[in-house]
């Protein structure tokens, strides 16, 4: 049985559809929601971290591409992780205080 390479198409996953009847969240003075901005985020991650898979899969497999922008592609995906990541933290912080504080 033969193993078939992962393309990037494989990889991505499309937004789930709104469901019936969902109220949008209502957008601030500012701009956009912060659910908004936090889904944009994660979406604008997922894609650096789609892309650069996408090109090692065709350095590796294909042989076709430079593995400089590999490299580049794949620590950028790597940075936004990080800065995401660092982000979740302080957020989470940020409300375990909110908790904790007393009224």
């Amino acid at each position: 049985m033969p193993i078939e390479a992962l393309g990037p198409s494989d990889l991505y996953l499309p937004p789930a559809p709104e469901p019936e009847g969902a109220v949008a969240p209502e957008v601030g003075r500012g701009g956009e929601s912060f659910a908004a901005a936090i889904t944009s985020l994660l979406r604008e991650v997922n894609q650096d971290q789609v892309d650069a898979s996408a090109k090692v899969i065709d350095l590796t497999v294909h042989g076709q591409g430079d593995i400089h922008d590999a490299m580049v592609a794949v620590e950028s995906a790597e940075s936004s992780f990080r800065l995401l990541m660092e982000m979740r933290n302080r957020l989470i912080e940020g409300v375990s205080r909110l908790l904790e504080t007393q009224l």
